[in-house]
């Protein structure tokens, strides 16, 4: 009949969802165990970050980059620093030029 549409069941649905599913659980838990510990060489590195350099994010992508991150504890908080770490990050900033807006003026 013309006009009328057809709305497939909820079975349907999640039969058809299973069929485009590229990979079983099973699959994904073994390949995840099998790349962890794998680290990149010193060369793909230097390569991924050479393709990295000069994009930009969009606005769109920055504000979901920012919706994703709010409302998350620092992974910093709570953690102190040696003061060995302290006088290293003091000794690296000494001779440098402080700007009026770095100092809240």
């Amino acid at each position: 009949m013309e006009g009328d549409v057809y709305i497939p069941t909820d079975q349907e649905v999640s039969e058809a969802e299973e069929s485009t599913k590229k990979f079983k659980e099973e699959s994904i838990k073994k390949m995840s165990e099998s790349q962890k510990g794998r680290t990149h060489s010193e060369d793909s590195k230097r390569k991924i970050a050479e393709w990295h350099k000069g994009k930009h994010l969009t606005e769109e992508t920055k504000r979901k980059l920012s919706m994703l991150r709010k409302g998350k504890t620092s992974p910093r908080k709570g953690k102190c620093l040696s003061e060995e770490v302290k006088r290293k990050i003091s000794e690296s900033h000494k001779g440098n030029i402080i700007q009026k807006k770095q100092k809240g003026n």
